[in-house]
């Protein structure tokens, strides 16, 4: 039933001059690219800022352990953000 709705709505629109742009491909696979582009990005940025918090830390037990959770979890980030990328360019190339 909802089928029959949605193609009635759709043949409404079909006479109108409407611009309509079809998700292609490409449009896909570059969306999804420029998402792990910009995670990588934010994770190396993170090893930077983690590094700095532990040159910093002058020794402070407290300190050392949370610059190096930091750099830890962004290692963790980035690798995740790679082998997101690399999962998802499979799949859309196998279909």
């Amino acid at each position: 039933m909802m089928y029959k709705l949605l193609a009635q709505i759709e043949n409404v629109f079909d006479g109108t001059n409407i611009p309509r742009q079809e998700l292609g491909e490409s449009n896909v696979q570059n969306a999804i690219g420029l998402f792990f582009i910009v995670a990588g990005i934010i994770s190396v940025i993170m090893v930077f800022i983690g590094g700095f918090q532990y040159v910093i830390s002058l020794g402070d037990p407290q300190r050392t352990k949370k610059a190096k959770d930091t750099i830890l979890y962004a290692v963790i980030g980035l690798v995740i953000s790679i082998s997101g990328s690399v999962i998802i360019n499979f799949v859309l190339d196998r279909l």
